[in-house]
Formats: structure tokens, C-alpha cells, sequence
């Protein structure tokens, strides 16, 4: 009787967990699955062409961001100079100010044309900072229009 009722209790587990994994498959496959994002390495002072735009990373006007390796009382920022042109004409200039685009990303338009921006790199660290020695890019997203 043991032996009949540890078989049963067997058989159950068995058919549960083969049909939990079932259901387990069932909803990956129903998952939305996204196409990847492409991110450009633009470097301070060149530009990133796309259709017949020409998007100028012109300069870092400033860079007050908190040292990776050093606590501070504000996380700073970092000012960046970008511009847009068409045509080899140059639609518009600005400066974007960027609070922590690491985490949140931050987004901008410059003509008709909207970016987004992924981080500044390098992040400052106290060593970097002091030997004064940069060469900023930025990893920036042209988003589509809808």
C-alpha cells in the first residue's frame, strides 16, 4: 500500500512540474521580444552623418560631474556643445546640459531631428580630472520618427 501511494504521489509530481514547465515555455514565446538599440561613438569635435544631416559634436563647454571615486554633496554636470546640419547648411547650434544621462538618458532636438543621449565617456575619476587629459564621446541615439 506504502509503495502504491509513493508511486501515486510520484506520477502527481511528475505530471505537475511537466506541466508548469509547459506553461513556463508557453509565456516566453508570448513575450515581446525588442530590437536592439544602435548606439553611436561620436568623438569631440566630428560629426555623425545620417540621411543628409550631419550632427556636430562641436566641443564639452564644461565638465563639473563628481569624480567616480569621490563623494560628493552634488552629482554635477557636464555642458556640451552640439549642432545640426543639413545640406553642408547649419540648421541649429546649442548647448545641452547633461544631469546624469548614465542612468536616465537625456533627450534633445536640434531641427527636425531628435536624439537621445547615453553617456558622456569618460566619467571622471579624481586621477583623470587632475591630469586635465580628455577625449570626450558620447554614445548618442538618433531616434526615429514616429
Amino acid at each position: 500500500m506504502k509503495k502504491l501511494i509513493f508511486s501515486l504521489v510520484c506520477i502527481a509530481t511528475f505530471i505537475s512540474s511537466g506541466k508548469a514547465q509547459s506553461d513556463s515555455l508557453a509565456q516566453k514565446a508570448e513575450e515581446t521580444v525588442y530590437a536592439p538599440i544602435i548606439v553611436a561613438k561620436l568623438q569631440e569635435g566630428k560629426s555623425y552623418e545620417f540621411k543628409n544631416y550631419c550632427l556636430n559634436f562641436e566641443k564639452v563647454v564644461a565638465d563639473s560631474r563628481c569624480p567616480s571615486d569621490v563623494t560628493c554633496v552634488w552629482q554635477g554636470q557636464a555642458k556640451i556643445r552640439m549642432s545640426l546640419d543639413k545640406n553642408e547648411e547649419r540648421i541649429e547650434e546649442k548647448v545641452i546640459t547633461l544631469s546624469n544621462p548614465e542612468e536616465e538618458g537625456a533627450t534633445f532636438t536640434l531641427g527636425e531631428e531628435t536624439f537621445k543621449i547615453y553617456g558622456l565617456k569618460p566619467y571622471p575619476t579624481s586621477k583623470l580630472k587632475n591630469s586635465g587629459t580628455f577625449n570626450y564621446y558620447l554614445q548618442i541615439e538618433v531616434l526615429k520618427k514616429n
